[in-house]
């Protein structure tokens, strides 16, 4: 038919907003002899950022969007030229009832991602690009069926991302994600997981899980790395300080340091939620508390604020942490500068591996355990679910107890 006679627009539907996140839902408009109709299509967007989506100047991260978005306007006016008539009811039973099954792996890379992005997932979100990235450059095709990849595609990939120096742990972070990808594809019917077509299990890729290797400091060398002097007011004094708070206080996430405010302390104990399982949070309701030591308390005297919401001066304002692409990005670039100045610091002790949180958190646990002081006691200052029978069967540790505990490890605490 006449492709003059019906005319096409994606809209933002600013009429009906989205209570949790104040986005509104972005829908396909057919308008044909004045009549108009609106399908519903599966993304929300705020009015910026679908302006941002839809300008073709944009930066690339919003390419993903808009790529899906073109790909949806280019099916729509195929299935209009092809109708011998228009209406909306035949227009629908072409678009939806003969819909061609996604073949192509980085289409589902695309959903993933998009999906996760729409759920504030950021970093999950930019993670399933950087795999499907990485299979576009070692395939060096932009188009790559399901059946394509078969263990011999992948036993080839991964030799692939060892001949440009890819850790052990990166690589099997890849086949993890490309394994979720095959698995989230089967559930939403785009593939059939079957014994010959699915290229993990036994005998196949097998994602294994990490062989981690101790990266945890003594108690010797926490205190040599307390000794160490910096400049007073300076990041690298702030990056040390926010190591051993991290360290004293469960292995605490740099991204939930940021977030505190004088509000979350109470009775020198510092009460917060863990950003990283803030789904789980959020549904049960559970909170983490850890009495503050002689030593934290001092850091965060030493940086308290002065007319600012924040603990401590790692994001500027509270404002930042309301805009989640912003505070990520800017999390992202503190924590790398954190990392490379208690680096600099850890190779004055030897240490040949950065002091991240994450070591923080190994060095709390090993303190912890080599005082003799059980998983459960442990799970109850880092966080970590896997007791989660025994921690409901439990009552949990009052904070007494937990001052207890954490003076027979770190000393005095007042």
């Amino acid at each position: 038919m006449n492709k003059n006679q019906v005319s096409t627009k994606i809209i933002l539907d600013k009429r009906r907003v989205r209570k949790s996140d104040g986005k509104y839902p972005l829908k396909l408009r057919i308008i044909h002899n004045r009549k108009s109709n609106e399908l519903k299509l599966n993304f929300h967007f705020t009015e910026q950022e679908f302006n941002s989506v839809m300008d073709i100047n944009s930066r690339s991260k919003n390419k993903k969007h808009r790529e899906i978005i073109n790909g949806i306007i280019k099916e729509v006016d195929k299935i209009i030229d092809n109708l011998p008539y228009y209406d909306i009811d035949n227009f629908k039973k072409q678009l939806f009832d003969n819909e061609k099954p996604i073949s192509n792996i980085y289409d589902v890379f695309n959903m993933k991602s998009l999906e996760m992005e729409q759920e504030d997932r950021i970093s999950s979100s930019n993670l399933y690009i950087t795999v499907r990235n990485s299979l576009i450059n070692f395939s060096n095709d932009k188009m790559l069926n399901f059946n394509k990849v078969d263990v011999n595609f992948l036993n080839k990939y991964v030799s692939w991302l060892k001949s440009k120096d890819v850790s052990y742990s990166t690589v099997n972070n890849y086949l993890r994600y490309i394994k979720a990808i095959f698995n989230y594809a089967d559930a939403k019917n785009i593939y059939t997981k079957t014994k010959d077509t699915y290229p993990f299990g036994k005998y196949k890729i097998q994602v294994r899980a990490s062989s981690h290797r101790n990266i945890a400091l003594t108690k010797e060398e926490v205190e040599k790395f307390k000794k160490i002097e910096t400049m007073p007011n300076s990041t690298k004094a702030l990056a040390k300080d926010l190591w051993l708070f991290s360290m004293y206080n469960g292995g605490m996430n740099y991204i939930d340091i940021a977030h505190l405010t004088q509000d979350d302390i109470r009775n020198n104990v510092i009460v917060f939620s863990r950003k990283k399982t803030k789904n789980t949070s959020f549904i049960t309701g559970k909170k983490t508390s850890i009495p503050l030591n002689n030593i934290s308390l001092e850091i965060i005297n030493r940086w308290k604020p002065n007319n600012r919401d924040l603990l401590f001066p790692i994001l500027d304002k509270l404002e930042d942490l309301n805009d989640i692409k912003k505070m990520k990005g800017l999390m992202k670039s503190k924590i790398r500068t954190f990392n490379k100045y208690t680096k600099q610091v850890g190779k004055k002790l030897n240490i040949d591996f950065p002091l991240t949180s994450y070591v923080a958190r190994h060095t709390f646990a090993s303190l912890m355990q080599r005082k003799g002081k059980s998983l459960i006691e442990i799970s109850e200052f880092t966080g970590h679910t896997d007791l989660k029978s025994l921690s409901h069967y439990l009552s949990g540790f009052d904070d007494k107890s937990k001052r207890d505990i954490l003076s027979d490890v770190f000393d005095s605490i007042e």
